[in-house]
C-alpha cells in the first residue's frame, strides 16, 4: 500500500523555539500611522462640519420668507429714510462752523474800555490749511490798553495767531486793527454744543 501524503496548511506542531515573528514598531511606522489617523480625523471632522453648515444655511433660507413677512416693507423704507436723515445731520454737525462762538470768545477776551466798531469774518481753506480769520477795528483809551489787549489775544489757546496793526491816535482814543487767525475745529458745532 502506498501512503498518500496529504498537504495541510495547519501546523502539526507548535513552534517551541521561542522565536515569534512579531511585528516590529519603529519610529517611522508610529509617525506614519499617527499622521494618517490625524489626517483622517481632521478630514472626517471637516466633512461633518460642512454638512452641519449646509444644514444651517438651508434652515436659514427656509426662515427668510417668514422674516420678510414680519418686517413691513413700508416700515423698513421709513427707517431707511430716518437713518439717512440722522447721518446727514451728524455730518452737518461735524463739519459746520458756529461763528457765534467767536462772539462769546470776544466777549470773554475783550478788556475794559476797549470797543470794537467793525467786525469782518472769513473762513478759508488754502493748501489743506483750514482757518478762520476775524478782523476787528477797535479803539482804546491808551496805547498800553492796546498792548494789553494784544497780549490777551496772543495768550488765548483758541487763537493761532493774533496781530495788532494800524495803530493811530484820533480824538483822544487809540484806534487799532486786530487780525485773529483761528482753527476751524475750535468753532465747530460739535465742539461747542
Amino acid at each position: 500500500m502506498t501512503e498518500e501524503k496529504t498537504t495541510s496548511f495547519i501546523p502539526k506542531a507548535r513552534n517551541t523555539s521561542g522565536r515569534h515573528r512579531a511585528f516590529k514598531y519603529n519610529s517611522f511606522t508610529i509617525t506614519g500611522v499617527t499622521i494618517f489617523l490625524l489626517v483622517f480625523l481632521v478630514s472626517a471632522g471637516l466633512f461633518i462640519y460642512e454638512m452641519y453648515l449646509d444644514s444651517r444655511v438651508s434652515a436659514m433660507e427656509a426662515q427668510l420668507p417668514k422674516v420678510d413677512e414680519i418686517f413691513d416693507p413700508e416700515f423698513v423704507k421709513e427707517l431707511t429714510v430716518a437713518d439717512a436723515t440722522i447721518r446727514s445731520s451728524e455730518e452737518l454737525l461735524n463739519t459746520r462752523v458756529a461763528p457765534t462762538v467767536i462772539f462769546g470768545l470776544l466777549e470773554d477776551l475783550t478788556a475794559e474800555n476797549i470797543y470794537f466798531e467793525n467786525f469782518e469774518y472769513s473762513s478759508h481753506q488754502l493748501g489743506g490749511d483750514e482757518g478762520t480769520v476775524v478782523v476787528l477795528e477797535g479803539s482804546a483809551p491808551t496805547f498800553n490798553a492796546v498792548a494789553f489787549q494784544s497780549d490777551v489775544f496772543k495768550n488765548e489757546e483758541n487763537i493761532k495767531e493774533a496781530t495788532v496793526r494800524n495803530i493811530r491816535l484820533r480824538d483822544g482814543r487809540v484806534l487799532f486793527e486786530a487780525t485773529l487767525k483761528m482753527e476751524v475745529k475750535t468753532l465747530l458745532y460739535k465742539e461747542n454744543i
